[in-house]
């Protein structure tokens, strides 16, 4: 539908999708004006029972005149299409602003007051909405509540005689026995098939209200069926033992909404409506606090009493959260191994549960260590080359299979663990990608290997290489089940969880979803998958999956990233627990001199100069989930302009400073975001998905560029004309999704990485016009997050190992006209030295070219033991 006219409506973009049609942004260019086009389906259409319903949703919606119910322009056909234009709401839903633990209270009041108003109107005017949830109820960036899609809305019986009623018939619109709406907020009687009247809206709201003040649905079950049934039968915990500190009657108010019998609820919405408005008036006059007075004359003994044990409650629940790990379901027992400055990761058992061997970086490189599973001193295992890392240990215990640097490129190598530092083998000399928890066959004869966007499994006696999955799948952390039926994988693409029967045959999905799903680990039994996932939160837990049921369990939770989980056979679990520690800082070129710009416990990234130099445009994970901010470089003010909750990230600057492009999963699919420089209410770009990468402005402002995995696209500002500019360019992991695409002084010159044509796998720094195919190589050797000056004189890049990575800068001749292209000069400039105890992720220039802002990274991570998982 995008870029199609239908009648005087130009259709620009893709806003959401319903039960009965599609969301379109429009171009009415008879009035020149922006309307949302609501398209039916063709399959609705031809129905002519759902096509009423369609049409009785806008007269529905027409006849009510209130500032917080959507306005309906019109009702059309063109070209056998059905569609009504609406006005455009541009903001986010109820649902996106509502934090896990609910709207803090003086916001609740804001949004539930004009929320009740609006179903107070419809009612009035004899509209049953019968779909009320908060993706139904809009924000606009001015805070104005709008209430959408009146398209399950039917005439209550009874109603007045006038303009708006006499457009629908008094009888019952739904037959018994089915069942329209959303499960979660449905009626009894609703969900039962029953007739409905304004009281099953009077619940609906209840629902909504529940969530709002809490975070937490109050029916709730695995599959609809059980929430169906939860709501038939099924008392919820009042708002007020959920959340202590909100005012009891707040938790009558809504436990009357939520009452099964419709006689027992109220029986209006504006009650509803004048109970909140008096509530919040109590409170604002502190009419609500002499309760709170009157505790306070406890004797004095009482008082320290409660304090003392609200201390150790704190301190306990401190404990679990940060030390210890929280589950679901389970109290397990957490203990660490390592307990020493830097980082160690990527566990591995041996057969016998009595050692655990890992990776830590060091002043020479990566290197692999031992030691034993109680405790102890560890023993390096390698020495040469540096750069060893991802230790995995076969179930013969015959050798520890593990990557190496080999300058440019990654080798599998194996060495026998005793005695420890034993002659080396190199099995492979290039992968792509990372080994799993366990790539090896259970019979240790063989190992999976990730190379060429496919998944390979290599015979270690006879090196005969066996490819098990099509390229472009992009297979990495593969890991054989202990039954040696199954194997399970993720791909690059941060797609989720795959299994692939280990005799052949094609992956199925087995979790994919808009989280990050990732490093399988097989339980002993071969019934669960570990894993890491967002899920929770915008940092890393550790969760399990059943491969038949796909019940999921959550294991861990707290401000840290759980990762890397690999099982013992006794059923152990080992992971690593890595806590970032990562600060903006700003670098002269010319010196190397540094300064600290940014102070906060967390990780901040992605540093883009404003246009004119005054304001960084950055993501950062301080507030529990990554959004974006900015940092006034003149007075230290810092601004966060996104507040989903969700992953905001890699922003960058429009030519003219008045725009900010940037990648997020807001609305569940990763898809690019531009936002007005001060902030507002985001809007999407375009329609389409695209990979977890950063997208870049060109210089001239013509053009955005994004990533579908491997290719690079562009689009136009205007959310239009998307096409493939590049394809097979290189690009670091999903976990540091930095891109290694820039443009070169307008939108016609590029530079990216490739690997070398001459058949090496060498990677190459290219500039290219894109236009007429020409190159210049600019730079040979492994590099990443490649950033141009804007003058097109240099390009700021990071070389090294992950865990190594330092910051320099390659000089350039420019071209003499503008069809021209640099060539470098001299060898790149090195302008950072962590040593190994930090490391950098690069930034942006600022506009005279004369300093770079970057992330100074000082991670740490200690490897965890579950002793008691089952």
């Amino acid at each position: 539908m995008i870029g199609r006219t239908l009648g005087h409506y130009r259709i620009a973009g893709r806003l959401g999708k319903g039960g009965m049609g599609e969301v379109y942004l429009a171009e009415d260019t008879k009035l020149n004006r922006r309307v949302a086009l609501k398209v039916l389906r063709a399959e609705v259409a031809g129905d002519p029972e759902r096509r009423r319903r369609f049409e009785r949703e806008a007269q529905a919606v027409a006849a009510l005149n209130h500032p917080n119910i959507v306005m309906v322009h019109s009702v059309e056909e063109a070209e056998g299409v059905h569609f009504i234009t609406m006005e455009l709401v541009e903001g986010r839903t109820l649902s996106e602003l509502i934090p896990k633990d609910g709207l803090p209270l003086g916001r609740f009041f804001e949004l539930a007051a004009p929320l009740a108003d609006a179903v107070s109107a419809a009612h009035e005017r004899g509209i049953t909405h019968r779909d009320l949830k908060p993706e139904n109820v809009m924000v606009t960036g001015e805070g104005r509540v709008k209430v959408l899609d009146f398209g399950l809305a039917k005439l209550m019986e009874g109603a007045p005689a006038g303009e708006a009623a006499s457009q629908f018939p008094t009888a019952t619109q739904t037959e018994p026995g089915r069942i329209l709406g959303t499960v979660a907020y449905m009626s009894p009687e609703q969900a039962q098939g029953k007739p409905v009247d304004h009281r099953s809206d009077v619940f609906s709201l209840g629902v909504v209200l529940y969530v709002m003040a809490t975070g937490r649905r109050p029916f709730e079950g695995d599959t609809p069926a059980s929430t169906l049934a939860a709501i038939l039968k099924d008392t919820p915990s009042s708002v007020t033992e959920l959340k202590p500190a909100l005012p009891r009657h707040l938790g009558r108010i809504v436990r009357r909404c939520l009452h099964k019998d419709p006689e027992r609820r109220y029986q209006t919405v504006k009650d509803i409506r004048n109970e909140l408005e008096e509530l919040n008036k109590e409170l604002d006059s502190g009419e609500l606090q002499a309760p709170l007075v009157e505790r306070a004359r406890r004797p004095l003994a009482t008082i320290l009493t409660a304090a003392g044990l609200g201390v150790l409650a704190l301190g306990i629940s401190i404990y679990a959260v940060f030390f210890r790990g929280e589950a679901a379901e389970d109290a397990w027992e957490i203990r660490p191994l390592t307990t020493m400055q830097g980082w160690e990761g990527s566990p591995t058992w041996s057969p016998d549960g009595s050692l655990v061997a890992y990776d830590k970086p060091g002043p020479e490189g990566d290197d692999i260590y031992v030691m034993g599973s109680s405790g102890g001193d560890p023993v390096r295992l390698t020495r040469s080359p540096p750069g060893n890392r991802e230790p995995r240990w076969s179930p013969t215990g015959q050798y520890i299979a593990y990557a190496s640097e080999r300058g440019a490129d990654t080798a599998i190598c194996l060495i026998p663990p005793l005695p420890l530092g034993g002659p080396t083998r190199e099995l492979l000399p290039i992968v792509h990608g990372s080994l799993g928890a366990m790539p090896w066959s259970p019979d240790g004869k063989e190992l999976l290997i990730p190379r060429d966007g496919a998944l390979w499994k290599v015979d270690i006696g006879t090196g005969e290489e066996t490819r098990l999955t099509d390229p472009g799948v992009w297979a990495e952390l593969a890991t054989w089940s202990p039954d040696g039926k199954w194997i399970a994988f993720s791909r690059a693409d941060g797609s989720g969880l795959w299994l692939l029967p280990a005799g052949g045959g094609e992956p199925r999905r087995l979790l994919v979803d808009e989280h990050r799903n990732w490093g399988p680990a097989w339980s002993s039994d071969s019934q669960r998958i570990l894993f890491s996932s967002d899920r929770a939160a915008s940092s890393l837990d550790l969760w399990e999956v059943d491969v038949d049921s796909g019940r999921l369990r959550q294991l861990t939770s707290g401000p840290v990233q759980d990762e890397a989980p690999t099982v013992a056979r006794d059923g152990r679990v080992a992971f690593a627990q890595a806590r970032e520690g990562a600060d903006l800082y700003i670098v002269r070129v010319t010196d190397g001199s540094r300064r600290q710009i940014t102070f906060h416990r967390g990780g901040s990234y992605r540093p883009r100069f404003a246009p004119d130099g005054s304001k960084l445009v950055y993501e950062s994970n301080r507030s529990g989930a990554y959004e974006i901010w900015t940092l006034d470089l003149a007075t230290g003010t810092e601004q966060q302009l996104t507040f989903d909750h969700r992953y905001a990230s890699s922003a960058d600057w429009s030519p003219d400073g008045r725009q900010i492009v940037f990648f997020s999963n807001r609305d569940g699919d990763p898809r690019l975001w531009l936002l007005n420089e001060a902030g507002g209410a985001p809007r999407r770009l375009m329609d389409r998905a695209v990979s977890n990468s950063a997208p870049k402005w060109s210089p001239d402002g013509r053009a955005i560029s994004f990533y579908v995995e491997n290719d690079v696209w562009a689009v136009d500002p205007d959310g239009g004309n998307p096409r493939r500019l590049l394809s097979g360019v290189l690009r670091p992991g999903h976990m540091s999704e930095a891109s290694e695409f820039n443009w070169y002084r307008d939108s016609r010159h590029a530079v990216y990485t490739r690997r070398a044509e001459d058949g090496s796998g060498e990677p190459q720094m290219v500039v290219r016009d894109l236009a007429s195919g020409r190159e210049v190589v600019l730079f040979r050797g492994a590099h990443a997050e490649t950033i141009v000056a804007p003058d097109g004189r240099a390009v700021a890049f990071c070389r090294g190992s992950p865990f190594q990575q330092e910051l320099c800068v390659l000089r350039l001749r420019p071209p003499d006209s503008s069809a021209g292209l640099p060539e470098p000069i001299g060898d790149p400039q090195q302008l950072t030295d962590g040593k190994g105890a930090w490391h950098v992720h690069n930034g942006g220039w600022s506009p005279d070219g004369k300093e770079i802002a970057y992330t100074h990274a000082a991670p740490e991570s200690d490897i965890l033991v579950i002793e008691n998982y089952r």
